[in-house]
């Protein structure tokens, strides 16, 4: 088994060892600023019953490296800086890979209850989008939508931003692929966008018909 170890010294005795990703990648961090932080980590380490708590260890296995050496630095610093996140993968931070880096940081705050990065992820990814270029791609939604809850809201963001800016032929070409509970949240997004064809009935019809019957012969 690989195992890696890095470390962020400050002068410190009490430290907490993570293990993140499958390989166990370690980690050192101080108590307090993780603590501070994560209500995951604090509920953790503060039971003296398990053995994380006897031994001031966490093993994160579902959390890459990558990742988590993100949180490290929001940890200490208050920053989400997406080219952290990308010094353990691939070099070069462009608007896919800061995406990326974003969503990751959001279901990373699910995992270690950190509202506050929650928050600032969803904050910057909404000022953000009007810049990036891509929208989240079919194999991206499937991972954010097999991470996050049902009502999470990542993925109303997501749903919002497809609505509002996706062009149709693009949506179509790739809707097989989404996942199914994408497709149901889509559907009821557009719904509430247009409240009046349940309101105005008779519009509707009219709408309805101009839409789809053929045109009659005179």
């Amino acid at each position: 088994m690989t195992n890696l170890c890095i470390s962020v010294y400050y002068d410190y005795d009490d430290l907490i060892t993570v293990l993140a990703g499958e390989d166990e990648m370690q980690f050192q961090v101080h108590r307090t600023n993780i603590c501070e932080r994560s209500k995951f980590f604090k509920a953790a380490v503060s039971d003296q019953r398990w053995i994380e708590g006897q031994q001031n260890l966490v093993r994160l296995p579902e959390v890459s490296p990558a990742n988590f050496q993100m949180y490290v630095h929001w940890a200490y610093t208050g920053k989400l800086s997406p080219e952290v996140f990308w010094t353990q993968l691939e070099g070069n931070l462009n608007s896919d890979k800061e995406q990326r880096a974003y969503y990751a940081a959001y279901i990373l705050g699910d995992i270690l209850d950190d509202e506050d990065l929650r928050t600032l992820s969803l904050e910057t990814m909404i000022t953000k989008s009007a810049n990036w270029k891509y929208m989240p791609s079919v194999d991206t939604c499937q991972d954010i939508w097999e991470k996050t809850p049902k009502g999470s809201p990542l993925r109303a963001f997501i749903v919002g931003w497809k609505a509002d800016a996706e062009a149709q032929a693009c949506f179509s070409a790739h809707v097989e692929g989404m996942p199914r509970e994408f497709l149901e949240e889509m559907t009821v997004y557009l719904l509430g966008l247009r409240p009046e064809n349940r309101k105005n009935p008779a519009d509707f019809v009219a709408r309805m018909r101009a839409e789809l019957l053929p045109e009659q012969e005179q």
